[in-house]
């Protein structure tokens, strides 16, 4: 089963499991990554597992900051944590989202290193 952290609101209303439910778990994870916690984990006092619970079914969760994370991040993540797993974004466009917005970056980089390239 493992952590409850990244529990979908679905798991945890007893509807059952399926790809939504890891598009939600994807989501808590990126938050983690950038965010270095859980989004529904309060550090600063003791919760118990119906306060998470809780937490995780209403989708309380701080946002990220915007002036450290591009803003394509922070929705794509934000796409991810919908309670609803109907309007929550599918996987495949998770992934056509990324690959995208890595064409954005190699762009962006190539741009850059052309110039500051010195003239032939």
């Amino acid at each position: 089963m493992g952590t409850p952290l990244y529990m979908s609101p679905e798991v945890l209303q007893g509807s059952g499991y399926d790809f939504q439910c890891d598009v939600w778990s994807l989501g808590c994870i990126a938050y983690e990554l950038c965010a270095l916690r859980s989004p529904f984990k309060d550090e600063t006092k003791k919760m118990s597992l119906y306060d998470l619970f809780q937490k995780i079914i209403k989708a309380d969760y701080s946002p990220l900051s915007s002036s450290r994370y591009s803003a394509e991040l922070l929705y794509i993540i934000d796409q991810m944590l919908i309670v609803n797993p109907e309007e929550r974004v599918k996987i495949n466009d998770v992934v056509k989202y990324c690959e995208e917005q890595i064409k954005v970056v190699e762009k962006r980089e190539v741009k850059s290193s052309m110039s500051t390239e010195a003239p032939v």
